[in-house]
C-alpha cells in the first residue's frame, strides 16, 4: 500500500508511516480441540479450501473455480470449495459453478458467524486466497492463527503478509493456481509444518 501511494501521487515516502494490522480478537482465543455443535451445522464437506471473500472482480473466483476443476480432474474429486461473505454480486460465480459442473462441490455459506470463522479455517484444508489485489489480506494471518496452511497470490502485499508460510502462486493463470492446490492436498503435512516458528 505504501509503495502504491509514493508511486501514484508521488508522496514522500519518509511522510508515510507504515502501522502493520493483525486478526480479530476472536482468532487470539485457544483453537477447539473438537468441533462445536454449531460447526458441525454446518454440515461442511470434510475435504474443503475456504476461500472468505466478497464477489469483487479483484478477488479472482473465476480463476479459483477453474483451479479448482484442474485440481479435480487431476485427482482431487473429493475436495470442495467453501465460500463465505456477502452473497451480493453472487450470481454470475453461481453460473461459473454450475458451468463448470461444479456445483456438488461448492458450497455458498454467505455470512457466517464471527464466532465460528475460526473453526471453518481450523479444519480446513487450507485457505485458498489466490486474489489479484489486496491492500493487506487479513485473512491470511486469520488462517495462520487457526494452524491452515495457505495458497495466496505471489505478488503485492499477500507475499509481504505470507512471507514462507504459505504456497504462492500467479494469480492470473488458474493452472498456477491448481498446482499450489495439488501440492496442499497431496502432502498438507509439509504446508502446516511451515507455520510453525523456527527453533
Amino acid at each position: 500500500a505504501k509503495s502504491t501511494i509514493v508511486e501514484k501521487f508521488q508522496i514522500d515516502p519518509a511522510k508515510i508511516a507504515v502501522i502493520h494490522l493483525d486478526a480479530d480478537s476472536t482468532f487470539k482465543k485457544p483453537l477447539k480441540n473438537t468441533p462445536s455443535s454449531a460447526f458441525l451445522a454446518l454440515k461442511l464437506p470434510p475435504k474443503y479450501l475456504y476461500f472468505p471473500a466478497n464477489f469483487w472482480p479483484h478477488k479472482n473466483h473465476a480463476n479459483v473455480l477453474e483451479a479448482l476443476r484442474l485440481a479435480s480432474a487431476q485427482g482431487e474429486t473429493d475436495l470442495h470449495l467453501v465460500l463465505s461473505g456477502s452473497p451480493a454480486g453472487s450470481e454470475p460465480i453461481q453460473a461459473e459453478v454450475n458451468r463448470l459442473g461444479l456445483k456438488d462441490r461448492v458450497r455458498f455459506c454467505g455470512y457466517l458467524d464471527k464466532s465460528l470463522i475460526p473453526e471453518v479455517y481450523q479444519n480446513s484444508l487450507a485457505l485458498l486466497f489466490a486474489t489479484k489485489f489486496e491492500g493487506f489480506g487479513i485473512p491470511l494471518l486469520e488462517a495462520f492463527y487457526a494452524g491452515a496452511p495457505a495458497i495466496t497470490a505471489n505478488s503485492g502485499s499477500c507475499v509481504e503478509v505470507a512471507g514462507d508460510a504459505a504456497v504462492l502462486v500467479d494469480p492470473l493463470s488458474p493452472e498456477s493456481i491448481a498446482k499450489g492446490i495439488l501440492k496442499i492436498a497431496r502432502d498438507p503435512a509439509r504446508f502446516t509444518s511451515l507455520l510453525q516458528p523456527a527453533a
